[in-house]
């Protein structure tokens, strides 16, 4: 159940709350931080972080433009470190099937 904040509360004592449910923790190392990154603390774990993550689902990452129904090909790396929105797609190589002949 959820517990209701009376009015009264001391104001200093309630953003000191929010402060810290709004704290960030490492993904890898586990420290809280406030290093303006979402998920890690310091370059050296943002590095491990996209390693990783690299490692376990690819280096590529295969794009449906579903304006256009055509597939792109776009580094993991990047959708991870400046995201990815549909009229950027068009920048990506088409994806090619090795596959299809």
């Amino acid at each position: 159940m959820f517990e209701t904040i009376p009015l009264d509360i001391d104001r200093d004592y309630f953003h000191s709350l929010i402060e810290y449910a709004m704290r960030r923790i490492c993904v890898i190392c586990g420290k809280a931080h406030d290093s303006g990154r979402l998920y890690t603390s310091s370059d050296k774990c943002h590095q491990k972080f996209i390693d990783e993550v690299v490692q376990k689902y690819g280096e590529y990452k295969k794009v449906v433009d579903v304006a256009t129904g055509k597939t792109h090909k776009v580094p993991t790396r990047e959708i991870l470190e400046k995201g990815l929105c549909q009229q950027d797609l068009w920048k990506y190589p088409e994806w090619k099937d090795e596959n299809v002949r």
